[in-house]
């Protein structure tokens, strides 16, 4: 029983750390700056170097750039990691339908961590992988036998 416990209590910590790194993840992507560029102000033609001090240097976020749809993409990994943490908390849902709700949960958010790897997804891997340790601490523990 004691056994049960400490693995239920490491499922929910894997639970609430996949929630945590999909909040780092989402307000750095949201907020910090993605984008980055070099622009020139010079336009004189009669010159032919290039003055340094006419360089602007600037940041820009991924809200700025692609616009507040992008910050609703960010949401869903917040709301597949937020269901797995309620679902680790909830005590009427059956040992079956937790299992399977946290897997289903678990693959969808590695899956599109793989779709959009070359973007934003290998940033959201850490949650994906904290969610997938979630869904095996909790399926061994809820499907050893009680002593």
């Amino acid at each position: 029983m004691l056994r049960t416990l400490k693995a239920l209590s490491v499922a929910v910590i894997a639970a609430w750390a996949a929630h945590a790194l999909a909040w780092v993840v989402g307000l750095y992507l949201a907020f910090g700056p993605i984008y980055q560029g070099v622009s020139y102000s010079g336009m004189d033609e009669s010159s032919s170097t290039l003055n340094p001090e006419e360089w602007t240097h600037y940041t820009e976020t991924l809200i700025e750039v692609n616009g507040i749809q992008a910050g609703i993409y960010l949401l869903i990994p917040l709301l597949l990691t937020g269901g797995a943490v309620w679902i680790v908390h909830r005590a009427d849902i059956g040992k079956v339908w937790r299992i399977v709700l946290i897997w289903i949960l678990a693959f969808v958010l590695l899956g599109l961590c793989v779709m959009t790897l070359l973007s934003i997804g290998g940033l959201y891997l850490p949650a994906a992988l904290a969610l997938i340790i979630a869904a095996v601490v909790n399926s061994i523990a809820k499907l050893t036998p009680q002593r």
